[in-house]
């Protein structure tokens, strides 16, 4: 059963496969484009090589980017990168939708006068326009959009850092919500600001499988769907 918890004026939420399901559209649909492209460079068969691609990504001993591992283990020219983002260039992004009760549960937490803070990380004209069509612009107190793609760009540990600063929160008064343990929830518990890992997608599957038990590589909860957030704040 997930913990609750007390005394929250804040929550700061990821975006992908923590609102909506990345893993099983957007994810699957570059997967499926990716295959060709590997297929291709590496001698194999189009279902092998999306196999491959589900194989390092939940893999622990592959810790960036999958498609520039590939790259290394085969000696693959950079034609190699340039055809794969191309690819993924022709996967549009229309058709997303949030995870059932999302919407509700944001506006109903701002209802009550509970701050929301998306933090997300990629490339940021892409991430918002994902919030657009998510249609979940507009419910969020301040949204942050880091560029994964640029050189010092802010990290989530500093982003969070000044959301308690500039909203002189307390660490134990804000919910850190996310799917990868890697990412925003670690640096979460690095300020001490509690966390709950949503129990969907790749990653969440990939820190499961790989999972060792340790309470301080474990979330402080775990949730089904942010649609269960109501719940486990205990107002």
């Amino acid at each position: 059963m997930p913990r609750t918890f007390g005394a929250i004026k804040a929550v700061i939420l990821d975006l992908d496969d923590t609102l909506y399901d990345c893993s099983g559209t957007l994810v699957h649909s570059r997967r499926l484009k990716a295959a060709g492209v590997i297929a291709n460079a590496i001698g194999c068969s189009e279902k092998e090589a999306y196999q491959l691609q589900n194989d390092l990504d939940e893999s622990s001993s592959v810790s960036g980017d999958l498609y520039e591992e590939i790259a290394r283990r085969y000696s693959l020219p950079a034609g190699f990168m340039e055809e794969i983002n191309r690819k993924f260039s022709e996967v549009g992004i229309g058709g997303i939708k949030p995870f059932a009760g999302v919407t509700d549960t944001l506006k109903k937490l701002k209802k009550e006068g509970i701050l929301l803070f998306l933090v997300t990380a990629g490339k940021p004209e892409e991430q918002e326009k994902k919030v657009r069509v998510l249609g979940l612009d507009g419910l969020f107190d301040e949204t942050t959009l880091l560029d994964t793609t640029a050189v010092g760009a802010d990290t989530k540990k500093a982003c969070f850092k000044e959301i308690l600063d500039s909203r002189h929160l307390k660490a134990e008064e804000v919910l850190c919500v996310g799917d990868r343990m890697d990412r925003e929830l670690k640096v979460a518990k690095e300020l001490g600001i509690p966390t709950a890992m949503v129990r969907h997608g790749r990653h969440y599957r990939r820190f499961s499988s790989n999972s060792t038990g340790d309470n301080e590589e474990a979330p402080d909860t775990y949730i089904e769907s942010v649609a269960d957030l109501p719940r486990i704040l205990d107002r």
